[in-house]
């Protein structure tokens, strides 16, 4: 499942925003394993990782998978954004 197809429909508040995530996210972002945790990634310029405006007043927030080994790995922030930013690119062209 590509990251585009998991976005989490808007929600009024970040807590039934999580519990979407938990339930709907199934892979991790770096290697499609299944996960062990869910991360959330708030981007300082959003529409550079969403193919979609940002609302005023909202904050965009990126719920992702992750497995512990990737999770271990001391580079993962990297290369979560890197992954974010590289199928913004796909899902705008």
């Amino acid at each position: 499942m590509n990251i585009e197809t998991q976005m989490i429909p808007e929600r009024h508040d970040l807590g039934s925003a999580i519990g979407y995530a938990a339930e709907n996210i199934d892979a991790c972002i770096l290697c499609r394993k299944p996960p062990a945790l869910l991360g959330c990634f708030i981007a300082d310029d959003p529409e550079r990782y969403l193919p979609v405006k940002k609302k005023p007043g909202k904050t965009r927030a990126l719920f992702y998978g992750l497995c512990d080994p990737c999770h271990e790995h001391p580079d993962k922030l990297a290369r979560i954004e890197a992954t974010f930013e590289r199928e913004a690119l796909r899902a705008k062209n």
